[in-house]
């Protein structure tokens, strides 16, 4: 009975997005006009931009949405009441990503339908 009652425990962290470790949660002050980077990516920068990048999703907890590492839940996961926090989060990322490129470079961005 014990066994039955951690794995329903753990599925409820999961669900949890409010948890400040959950890989769904947007805290209060991320907007979609956040600049994660003071040097945007200009072409030539490509090496210092990209670890800048990924130490600031790394902080938000954000990196797997570009590693694909966080995938969108599928209708048959027990995840799937949190697909609409994913899309939300993804949408979130690509933003981030669109502001953190010179004008050259966003509509690169712009068609992408996830990060």
């Amino acid at each position: 009975m014990a066994k039955d009652e951690n794995q329903n425990d753990a599925v409820q962290v999961n669900l949890d997005v409010n948890n400040p470790t959950h890989t769904l949660l947007l805290h209060p002050s991320d907007n979609l006009n956040s600049v994660l980077v003071s040097e945007l990516f200009n072409g030539e920068n490509y090496g210092h931009w990209r670890k800048a990048v990924e130490i600031a999703l790394i902080s938000k907890n954000k990196l797997g949405f570009v590693l694909g590492t966080c995938t969108k839940p599928s209708p048959t996961s027990p995840m799937d009441a949190l697909a609409d926090h994913w899309d939300r989060c993804d949408k979130m990322v690509i933003s981030w990503l669109i502001n953190s490129v010179t004008k050259r470079y966003r509509a690169m961005y712009t068609l992408l339908c996830c990060s």
